[in-house]
């Protein structure tokens, strides 16, 4: 298997240039509900985030902070956090793919998009933090923001998750070796579930 080489450029690409990532690098979506200090909800995509610390269980998130190209400018929802400093990280299964595309289509700049709405997502009570739970994903974990680290044009936000919900268990047994994902089973009985998550790349010949 041949190997390239690409070096890497810091520079801010100039206005239609190329802001791609230099290298495919395998992320999994999550949606991350954050609510402003007059009680406006939203949800963002992300790829950037993950588990950061154990003791305590703290979760980092990278929104951008500023105005770069037409793919990367200030989020709403960096505005949000920044007000309220809590989030949750709501954890989607396959079937919530097209929502997520959704709620990455709109922006909340408009103060008239509602993506709970746009998606088809219901918002849900969270036990301490302010930002709702998305009702429809299977794993939700409430954090309060401890930490906020400037990078450049992405922030990273360290929440220590203050409360978890999981409307099912995780069956080990059930992992799909084919896919490499995890499948829920809700604890009333319901239809198992995809978790929209992989551990690890797979090379297997595309043909």
């Amino acid at each position: 298997m041949s190997r390239y080489f690409y070096r890497v450029s810091s520079e801010v690409p100039p206005p239609g240039g190329d802001d791609s990532w230099p290298v495919f690098v395998p992320t999994t979506a999550i949606l991350v509900t954050v609510v402003s200090k007059e009680g406006r909800p939203n949800i963002i995509p992300l790829t950037g985030w993950g588990v950061l610390c154990r003791f305590p269980f703290q979760i980092g998130i990278a929104i951008c902070q500023g105005d770069y190209t037409k793919n990367y400018f200030r989020r709403k929802s960096y505005e949000m956090l920044l007000e309220t400093g809590e989030f949750v990280v709501n954890i989607p299964h396959v079937g919530l793919r097209d929502a997520i595309t959704v709620c990455g289509e709109h922006s909340a700049h408009d103060p008239k998009v509602d993506k709970f709405k746009l998606a088809g997502l219901t918002p849900g009570s969270s036990v301490v933090v302010k930002p709702p739970i998305i009702e429809e994903c299977p794993v939700n974990l409430e954090c309060i923001v401890r930490h906020r680290i400037p990078l450049g044009s992405h922030d990273v936000f360290v929440g220590e998750v203050v409360a978890s919900h999981m409307y099912g268990r995780p069956v080990k047994t059930d992992v799909i070796e084919e896919e490499n994902v995890w499948v829920l089973q809700p604890e009333d009985g319901g239809p198992k579930m995809k978790l929209y998550w992989k551990t690890l790349m797979d090379f297997s010949p595309a043909e």
